[in-house]
């Protein structure tokens, strides 16, 4: 194994820090700039409104002081303006593991070589000691894989329900994209895809969603940013106890992490998270339809069946949709006991991103990382030797 010093750990924490921050601002001031200069910034508040944009769209947020809302027409400024918050949606969330670590090994490889280098490859070869959302190589590949089979599966559904299917006469099923221009339509159905499990922005009426297409929502909302969590939570070192002598005291030896094969397989951290807490969501959600039902008749209260199952995942996925047509979400309407209910789920959709148990990111003591040598990769060995030599060179210093 390789043993590090709270130096080294500290050092690594100064450039993930550093890292994170410059990443942050210099996104949010790219992305601020280009939506400035495509909303126009001649005109009022448009200085505003496009700073506000760029944050809630970086931390998916979903609010918009636009007025008129996002541009959602057939001009090349509508889809300059929602290719900016695509991006800004993905940077900001779901990609945002992976392109920090591919940041950090850029610097790594441009670095001189020194301690500075040496934090960084302890940053690459360690990563979760020391950032919650920084996770190993071949776990940012899992999520380089997962993220967008995601988004092109949601993708691909909601061209099979509302375009391709889409009928025109009087009789038929009119989708949401219905009249709507063939480019556009594309365009609309990408935005989505790319925004409907955790931003909560939308361009079109999802009051007009079909069955289907409501079925698609609920489950990319109920999904949530699982992928992220699930790498988080089996990423997660086991920290074995303090060792102690024969007597029984305790050793000056650091403790160790375990080997990554003996940590939560992703298989069953993805069963976790997604059904957790099952029964206590079962019976919530019968509640509200019990209040509902209770306080409307009958009939009403079948047709809200669909809606309420839609603000029901949106609450819990933390996203924010609504199937409204009106100016505010369906649950305005509903009873404040059933109001009450959703604000528990949206708390108990909020608390299930954090891991299961405390995270090893807080525990700088200088740990001694102990890997088997068969389940190394190449890379990792490279890396491995960099920090060896760089410990080397300090100790003959």
């Amino acid at each position: 194994g390789i043993s590090t010093t709270a130096t080294d750990e500290l050092a690594a924490l100064r450039i993930i820090l550093k890292t994170v921050v410059s990443y942050w601002v210099l996104t949010l001031g790219a992305g601020w700039l280009a939506l400035v200069l495509l909303l126009g910034y001649d005109k009022e508040f448009r200085l505003f409104d496009a700073l506000f944009l760029t944050a809630s769209s970086f931390h998916n947020a979903g609010l918009v002081t636009i007025p008129e809302g996002l541009p959602y027409n057939a001009s090349l400024q509508s889809f300059a303006v929602l290719t900016v918050v695509m991006i800004l949606v993905l940077v900001g969330n779901t990609c945002y593991p992976m392109l920090l670590r591919g940041v950090l090994a850029l610097i790594r490889r441009w670095h001189p070589e020194g301690p500075g280098k040496q934090a960084i490859t302890l940053l690459l070869r360690y990563p979760r000691t020391c950032y919650t959302h920084l996770f190993p190589a071949d776990a940012t590949t899992w999520l380089c894989v997962v993220t967008p089979c995601l988004v092109g599966v949601q993708f691909l559904v909601l061209m099979l329900v509302d375009y391709v299917n889409m009928g025109d006469s009087p009789g038929e099923h009119h989708s949401m994209f219905h009249g709507v221009d063939s480019r556009l339509k594309l365009l609309g159905i990408l935005f989505q895809s790319i925004c409907t499990r955790t931003a909560g922005l939308s361009v079109i009426n999802l009051s007009l969603l079909s069955p289907t297409s409501a079925f698609v929502f609920c489950i990319c909302m109920w999904t949530s940013v699982s992928p992220v969590v699930v790498m988080m939570r089996s990423t997660t070192a086991s920290v074995y106890d303090e060792p102690h002598a024969a007597d029984g005291s305790p050793t000056s030896q650091p403790r160790a992490l375990t080997s990554r094969k003996e940590m939560g397989p992703v298989r069953g951290q993805l069963t976790t998270f997604m059904s957790e807490n099952s029964a206590l969501l079962l019976v919530l959600f019968f509640l509200i339809l019990l209040v509902e039902e209770g306080y409307k008749t009958s009939e009403v209260a079948r047709e809200l069946f669909l809606s309420i199952c839609f603000e029901f995942c949106s609450a819990y996925g933390t996203v924010g949709l609504s199937m409204s047509s009106k100016s505010y979400s369906n649950c305005g309407d509903w009873h404040p006991y059933s109001k009450i209910v959703l604000m528990v789920v949206m708390v108990m959709g909020r608390l299930r991103g954090l891991p299961d148990a405390i995270d090893p990111t807080f525990m700088l003591q200088g740990l001694a990382f102990q890997l088997d040598a068969p389940e190394t990769s190449e890379e990792e060995d490279n890396e491995d030797s960099s920090l060896e030599a760089a410990h080397n060179t300090t100790d003959e210093d």
